[in-house]
């Protein structure tokens, strides 16, 4: 999940994006910013939610295919 590291010179936009999982066919986070080149740059709750999410099926063995999509 290291997407979130664009190049400091980078303008950024305003942006929706979307945290999916496409093994579960499921959307699991849905995010807006008007400055994306410092959104993600900081601490969010959503990156614990994800890293947690991967952990549990990890442990259970279940697959997952987590993806980040920009609008």
């Amino acid at each position: 999940m290291s997407f979130y590291r664009v190049p400091d010179d980078s303008p950024g936009e305003a942006c929706l994006y979307f945290i999916i999982d496409s093994a579960a066919g499921l959307i699991l986070y849905v995010g807006e910013t008007c400055k994306s080149n410092k959104r993600w740059k900081g601490i969010d709750d959503y990156k614990d939610y994800i890293a947690s999410y991967q952990d549990l099926h990890h442990r259970y063995g279940m697959n997952t295919a987590v993806n980040a999509a920009f609008w």
